[in-house]
């Protein structure tokens, strides 16, 4: 007998490396195991938004909706019980800077405690606000006038409030 018919020769390194690791025959799921923590690692990624959602059915406060619903997304889609205004502004033909008038405008509903969405429209003659709760326009103003605008859209919001 020689020395090569009774020597056992050593597993190449990369078959002692697929011997180690434990694999499913073929056409085999890997177990029930696995099936399980699959649905926990799903139930865990769904629990805030199923969480959101309930606590949005209970209190009916749209900001509480899931899947990341901002408070200005509501107040643009014409939900008035976000405790926002709106306000849509059309600045004067050739005005160098018109975001001043959006600054004034969220300046003087801010020292109110109020928050408003202003939307700059295309740039007409004089310029014009209109202020918006919900789909409900609330005049129109010439720029020059806009202030007399401010207590209106105020009350109205304040009452809005009291009535959600």
């Amino acid at each position: 007998m020689s020395r090569q018919d009774t020597a056992v020769t050593a597993p190449a390194p990369a078959d002692r490396q697929r011997a180690a690791l434990p694999m499913a025959a073929p056409g085999r799921s890997a177990g029930p195991g696995t099936a399980r923590v699959l649905s926990v690692l799903a139930a865990l990624a769904a629990a805030p938004a199923a969480a959101a959602l309930g606590v949005y059915l209970l209190t009916g406060d749209a900001s509480l909706r899931p899947l990341g619903i901002t408070v200005e997304r509501l107040a643009a889609s014409g939900d008035a019980g976000t405790g926002m205004l709106g306000a849509h502004l059309a600045p004067p033909a050739g005005a160098a800077a018109p975001e001043r008038y959006a600054r004034a405008i969220r300046e003087s509903f801010a020292a109110q405690g109020i928050r408003v969405q202003v939307t700059m429209l295309p740039a007409t003659g004089e310029g014009w606000v209109v202020f918006m709760l919900g789909d409900e326009p609330l005049g129109r103003y010439p720029l020059a006038r806009a202030a007399e605008g401010i207590p209106m859209a105020t009350a109205a919001w304040r009452l809005a409030q009291e009535w959600r």
